[in-house]
């Protein structure tokens, strides 16, 4: 089939390269994000935590302002699989946002914090919700994807603006 050994291995490496570009999103690089303080032209943020797989199968828009909130939302988070505490957050100095995309049928799907201002003292958070293209390629697993971001605490009602991007594969 192969007119060399050069040629399947380039054609090998070739299928495999293609393979792992269309079966990611565009942000899949966010979990190297974790943990990094982040500055916007807005407040800045350290995001907690950023998966692909999450206990939350309906799509949320959360700002945590206490622990118990934190608490429930973090066993939401991890689908009540202990041995996964919330992290410690002083609530007086800091708030938790949490964006949710809910339960999809395959892989390609992700949700990104993007920024939060303020606007006449209303907190106002922005973020991406990205879907595969109809041309992608993608896993055919259950995906649940989640943000978790801390930031300066503002309280007020905050408004969620989200973006909405299709994946072009």
């Amino acid at each position: 089939m192969w007119s060399s050994p050069l040629a399947a291995t380039v054609s090998v490496a070739f299928f495999a390269l293609a393979g792992i570009h269309g079966c990611t999103a565009s942000n899949d690089t966010v979990p190297s994000l974790v943990g990094a303080k982040v500055t916007s032209s807005s407040e800045p943020f350290t995001r907690l935590v950023s998966m692909t797989t999450s206990g939350f199968t309906e799509p949320a828009e959360l700002v945590l302002r206490d622990p118990t909130a934190l608490a429930a939302a973090w066993r939401t988070l991890y689908g009540g699989v202990p041995g996964n505490p919330a992290p410690a957050v002083d609530f007086a100095q800091k708030m938790v946002v949490l964006v949710a995309l809910g339960q999809r049928n395959t892989g390609g799907y992700a949700i990104r914090f993007d920024s939060m201002t303020v606007e006449a003292g209303v907190p106002r958070v922005r973020y991406t919700a990205t879907s595969p293209g109809p041309s992608c390629m993608t896993t055919q697993s259950l995906t649940s994807p989640v943000d978790v971001v801390l930031i300066r605490r503002i309280d007020g009602q905050a408004q969620f603006d989200a973006r909405k991007v299709v994946q072009d594969c």
